[in-house]
């Protein structure tokens, strides 16, 4: 019988390949937020507030005291063009059995 993979793993998984892909988009950005400084005011992340989170760019934001998950709060950032945008908001939507896409678009930023 074959090991199952759990919930964690596949957590731990789809992180180690946001963080790929921001390393191809934001190359730049991250370097200089693992440096300690802000990005730079014509990176098109500067309104978002950029953070570091365990190596991976997360948004920083004003929710520091709302009553939601710390991944809520400060969910990381997907490129816009990547094709992984597309695919886990298919993955959000049939798991959620089709809902609306407010729905699915709200679990899913609480959930990344």
């Amino acid at each position: 019988m074959a090991n199952k993979i759990t919930l964690s793993e596949i957590y731990a998984a789809s992180r180690i390949v946001i963080k790929i892909i921001q390393l191809q988009y934001f190359a730049e950005e991250l370097e200089t937020l693992k440096s300690g400084r802000l990005v730079k005011n014509k990176s098109k992340l500067n309104l978002l507030c950029p953070i570091l989170i365990d190596g991976a760019t997360s948004v920083g934001g004003r929710l520091h005291h709302a009553p939601v998950s710390y991944h809520a709060i400060h969910p990381l950032l997907i490129p816009n063009e990547h094709s992984i945008k597309t695919l886990l908001i298919c993955h959000h939507h049939e798991i959620l059995g089709h809902t609306g896409q407010e729905h699915i678009l709200s679990v899913f930023r609480q959930t990344s």
